[in-house]
């Protein structure tokens, strides 16, 4: 009589859903090593560098713990000046792009091949590097020979000197900012306007409900939450402005367009103070993540109020 030969058991065999765990865990943890060394131990070195004394005039490495470069900075009225000013451009640029991208996507939603076409020439501002950007606008920008000006010379207005003028070089670098992110909030707007159910219009429609109703009562309540997703990353994003107002302005004429991120720069790589440079780039850091976790509650609340 044959006998069957008996398998014998793996002391390491694992279900199909464990396998996947392990197979997904073998990507992730290269990617998590990578953050750990680029993103972490930087931040952490910054951290430590902030409770001590370095300048590179005085010394090669950082010694001594002092609160004293938080205080130091805090006190400095350029420091404040560069946080009012990034804050004003934080506000002005999140509120038109966010603004100019609704109306845009609301205008280009749905599948049509024009519509199509409009969305892809309008996202080309985006994929340019912002310090290509920057170079381009302030030869457009230019007062005496830029393009700007001789189109509105054409219709008998004289131009300011965009990026010369104290007065104006904020709003020249607001205007390139505006340029290159208003396609951003679109396509946030045009996947939350196209998630919309066309029943809802339909119903409206029948009630005799007008556009303008249906915007108000309908569209801008269903897409709150990616406006909200939009102001997330676009407050963090200008409030840390740096490579095209440095390509444009390099924070001039004197310190009119010095934002927050151009100051630690010149605090760190012009004047070689790195500890106050470190001090003052958590400072602002920790400003960003309070409005950031303010924000993130408040899409919280509004997808509860919405689902």
């Amino acid at each position: 009589m044959d006998l069957m030969p008996v398998k014998k058991k793996s002391l390491f065999r694992f279900s199909s859903k464990t396998k996947n765990q392990i197979s997904l865990w073998s990507f992730v943890v290269p990617a998590l090593l990578v953050i750990l060394i680029v993103q972490l131990y930087p931040l952490v070195y910054s951290l430590v560098v902030s409770f001590m004394h370095w300048s590179l005039m005085d010394s090669d490495f950082p010694y001594g713990f002092t609160f004293d470069n938080f205080t130091t900075v805090i006190k400095n009225p350029m420091f404040r000046a560069s946080c009012k000013i990034s804050i004003e451009f934080m506000l002005v640029t999140t509120i038109c792009e966010t603004l100019f991208g609704f109306i845009l996507a609301y205008n280009l939603k749905g599948q049509g091949t024009f519509v199509k076409v409009s969305r892809t020439i309008l996202i080309i501002p985006m994929t340019i590097a912002p310090v290509a950007s920057g170079i381009m606008w302030r030869m457009f920008l230019d007062g005496n020979n830029g393009m700007l000006n001789k189109l509105l010379h054409i219709v008998g207005i004289q131009g300011p000197n965009w990026l010369g003028d104290p007065n104006y070089a904020l709003i020249g670098a607001m205007i390139v900012d505006i340029w290159l992110w208003t396609s951003f909030a679109m396509i946030i707007f045009v996947a939350s306007l196209n998630s919309i159910a066309t029943e809802l219009y339909e119903a409206a429609w029948v009630d005799g409900a007008t556009k303008m109703s249906i915007v108000k009562n309908i569209v801008i309540p269903l897409v709150m939450p990616a406006t909200i997703l939009i102001l997330i990353f676009r407050v963090i994003d200008t409030f840390f402005v740096f490579d095209q107002i440095y390509t444009l302005t390099y924070g001039g004429p004197g310190t009119s367009t010095q934002v927050a991120a151009l100051y630690i720069y010149n605090q760190g790589l012009k004047y070689f103070n790195i500890s106050q440079a470190a001090a003052a780039s958590w400072l602002t850091m920790f400003f960003a993540m309070v409005i950031a976790v303010l924000l993130l509650k408040l899409k919280t609340k509004v997808e509860k109020s919405i689902y």
